[in-house]
């Protein structure tokens, strides 16, 4: 899963380190309408397993089933804790799930409430010092 896909660059990226075998797919949340139109329609012309799903993030992750092996989080920074928090409420994410988070430096004040459930939840991270930051986790 991904929060923030914009034109899907990123999603590609995912697409790339997925094992063709188990039959994967990800599902990605994008915000502004066009966007993602235009972003699935690439998706379906490229044939690679990608939903793009419309909507604001909260109300997307409300209608979702399943169980995700990795979330990527790159929309809102100050929406990223109550996202992770949803997802795990409701069981879509859990033990196992590898979770990455971008722009964790740079905007560290936005995402410090995220930032702050690994350290409270013991929850090992490592923040690589990307121009950006990039945490990686696994729950």
């Amino acid at each position: 899963m991904e929060i923030g896909t914009a034109h899907g660059l990123s999603t590609l990226y995912l697409v790339c380190g997925l094992n063709a075998k188990k039959n994967p797919t990800i599902d990605t949340i994008e915000f502004d309408g066009p966007v993602a139109e235009a972003t699935q329609k690439r998706m379906t012309k490229l044939k690679v397993p990608v939903s793009v799903h419309h909507g604001e993030a909260m109300e997307v992750i409300a209608g979702l089933q399943g169980f995700y092996d990795l979330v990527f989080f790159d929309a809102q920074k100050n929406h990223y804790y109550k996202q992770l928090k949803s997802l795990i409420s409701k069981k879509l994410i859990g033990k196992g799930t590898l979770i990455l988070a971008d722009n964790v430096i740079d905007r560290q004040t936005e995402c410090q409430p995220f930032l702050n459930w690994f350290k409270v939840n013991g929850m090992e991270h490592q923040i690589i010092p990307t121009e950006c930051g990039l945490l990686i986790a696994q729950l």
